[in-house]
């Protein structure tokens, strides 16, 4: 720290920024410490309306099952499309026709079913690492 009549002093070039505190720095979305006690009383309670990793990645299996299943579905459907399509292409099979094209309508519904829910399951896999 220069004196204020000493002018023989040269000053440095740190700028004017200001001195950093001791310790860690805070965090941007730190809880209060009136947040932190609600969630102990919730906690404490069973009530709890704060957010869980547990219940969270358990929640996420068991939508990652249901995907699994509808996904087997979807096998199933496209396996029951390609025998059809193999009938369909005899000439004698024509009236199988409306069938492979009412299946195509539902296993497109259901792939684009599966691939909003595998979007949905990821993102919340996704918010569940950062908190």
């Amino acid at each position: 720290m220069k004196q204020s009549n000493d002018n023989k002093t040269i000053d440095l070039p740190f700028g004017d920024e200001p001195k950093r505190g001791r310790g860690r720095p805070t965090k941007p979305d730190a809880l209060t410490p009136a947040e932190r006690a609600k969630r102990y009383r919730d906690a404490k309670r069973g009530n709890s309306s704060s957010f869980r990793v547990g219940e969270s990645c358990s929640r996420c299996i068991e939508l990652q099952k249901k995907l699994d299943l509808e996904h087997l579905a979807l096998v199933d459907a496209l396996n029951k499309i390609a025998r059809l399509e193999d009938a369909l292409a005899k000439p004698a099979a024509n009236p199988l026709a409306s069938e492979v094209r009412k299946l195509k309508r539902e296993l497109k519904k259901r792939d684009e079913e599966y691939a909003k829910n595998i979007t949905v399951i990821r993102e919340e896999h996704a918010a569940s690492k950062k908190r």
